[in-house]
């Protein structure tokens, strides 16, 4: 069984915003944002590599 590096990065709520923009009918845009929240994102150190040299092709 191998071991691989893990990678974790949590939202900075201070230096983050969250929003969203949604067309309703071809008419109008509601917007709106989000006040509270928080995450995290634990990966293996493997696949973000693999991710990032798909996102270097595009």
């Amino acid at each position: 069984m191998s071991t691989q590096s893990l990678s974790k990065w949590s939202i900075d709520a201070m230096h983050s915003e969250v929003e969203f923009k949604v067309k309703h009918l071809m008419i109008s845009t509601v917007t709106g944002k989000f006040s509270s929240y928080s995450g995290e994102l634990n990966q293996a150190m493997k696949t973000l590599l693999r991710l990032k040299s798909a996102s270097q092709r595009m």
